[in-house]
């Protein structure tokens, strides 16, 4: 068991998450590609853990 419960793998995924997301969401204003990289970084966290 990792922090609140969330095993630590989870959290890294999370990490990512929010780094490939935030990277998105900063495209998205200019390019509107930031959707595909949020689900893109969101599966590559929960995949690569």
């Amino acid at each position: 068991m990792g922090w609140l419960g969330f095993p630590k793998y989870q959290w890294r995924g999370l990490s990512y998450l929010l780094v490939i997301g935030g990277i998105g969401l900063l495209l998205l204003k200019e390019y509107a590609v930031g959707a595909p990289l949020i689900i893109i970084g969101g599966l590559i966290g929960i995949t690569n853990g």
